[in-house]
């Protein structure tokens, strides 16, 4: 019996406001068709533990527009809402 493990990545970004730059708090951020997902804290950051075939994530948080977003080529992500 062998056992495989996924190869595992670790995506950390910051969400903003576009207009007022201020740190988006309790934004939700999850791996698109999953149950996997993270909120944002105080300063609008976050963490989130990918597997490799794991490349979309999506943003929501109330009041603005869900985004997806491709992170297969990306460990660090700063996005304005």
């Amino acid at each position: 019996l062998t056992l495989q493990a996924n190869a595992q990545r670790t995506l950390t970004g910051t969400l903003t406001d576009q207009k007022s730059g201020e740190a988006l708090i309790g934004a939700s951020v999850s791996v698109k068709n999953t149950v996997k997902g993270t909120v944002t804290d105080i300063d609008g950051k976050f963490s989130l533990l990918l597997a490799d075939d794991e490349k979309m994530i999506v943003i929501s948080y109330t009041g603005y527009a869900t985004k997806e977003v491709d992170v297969s080529s990306i460990s660090n992500l700063e996005l304005a809402l």
